[in-house]
């Protein structure tokens, strides 16, 4: 059974904020690109953040590479 972590949970924006940058900058690609998209799918969901609206105060670029990844 997965647990998660509160500490991760309390801080979720600024972990998916940390994941979009990253995918910006290609420093996550290919499959490990993928696996932390899913795992930021599953922290979105689980901590209840509206990834659009984290995705607003992101610039238009930022935006759009995250966009593409999480489809």
């Amino acid at each position: 059974m997965h647990r998660s972590n509160p500490a991760v949970l309390a801080k979720g924006a600024q972990c998916f904020t940390y994941i979009a940058q990253a995918l910006e900058a290609e420093t996550l690609q290919g499959n490990m690109a993928q696996r932390i998209v899913a795992a930021a799918r599953k922290l979105v969901q689980t901590a209840g953040l509206d990834a659009n609206q984290l995705l607003n105060t992101l610039p238009p670029d930022t935006q759009a590479t995250v966009r593409a990844f999480f489809g």
